[in-house]
């Protein structure tokens, strides 16, 4: 199961007084926040490509297949890359997009990372325009997501547990689980809802990742 958030563009420096929790959340982890909008500075003189992401959003729970897809354009049509990493290990790829006019086009294509040794549970997905002139990475959107084969063996997907009053991660994964010991299982595929392991509430979606 896989639900779909606000799509990602590019990068911005600071947060804006009105920002999302989430992005809020972002911010403190990676420096860097999701934002509607398009890169700046020398690299937005160069490109005139933009890229905007719809899925995975941040912080999706994502599997050993995972699922890009958005809108990208700007140009006749460009080449994109892709990269999916942990900073140990990486998955990289490349995609045509563009709607031969100058305009943008639909992209949408799967990654699959089953073979990539992967040592944490949270991944990056990056999708960016390599500039003609140098390679840099221009209009680079990085989207944040959770490896659930990382969190329970053999992830095949999750379950959405609404917490009530009285709970516990603890109880909850005992409930799941079968043991209490397992409640980091929980924080690791809650990042946003779970800043605090000792702190949940009613009425909180929490996500229960499911293995074989």
């Amino acid at each position: 199961m896989q639900r779909r958030g606000n799509p990602v563009r590019s990068t911005a420096d600071r947060l804006s007084p009105d920002s999302s929790a989430e992005d809020q959340f972002l911010y403190r982890q990676n420096g860097f926040r999701p934002r509607i909008g398009t890169a700046g500075g020398s690299e937005a003189k160069e490109s005139t490509v933009s890229i905007h992401v719809e899925q995975p959003a941040a912080y999706d729970l994502v599997g050993n297949i995972i699922q890009v897809a958005g809108v990208a354009g700007g140009a006749f049509e460009a080449t994109f890359g892709y990269r999916v990493h942990d900073g140990h290990d990486e998955v990289t790829g490349s995609f045509l997009a563009g709607d031969g006019t100058g305009g943008h086009g639909q992209f949408q294509f799967t990654v699959d990372v089953t073979g990539a040794a992967f040592q944490l549970d949270r991944l990056y997905v990056d999708v960016f325009h390599a500039s003609p002139n140098n390679g840099a990475e221009l209009d680079k959107v990085v989207v944040p997501v959770v490896f659930g084969p990382k969190i329970v063996p053999g992830y095949q997907a999750y379950l959405e547990h609404v917490v009530v009053a009285g709970e516990t991660l603890w109880s909850i994964a005992t409930k799941y689980y079968g043991s209490g010991n397992f409640y980091h299982r929980l924080v690791a595929a809650n990042p946003v809802t779970v800043p605090n392991p000792n702190v949940i509430h009613p009425g909180d979606v929490i996500r229960v990742p499911q293995g074989t």
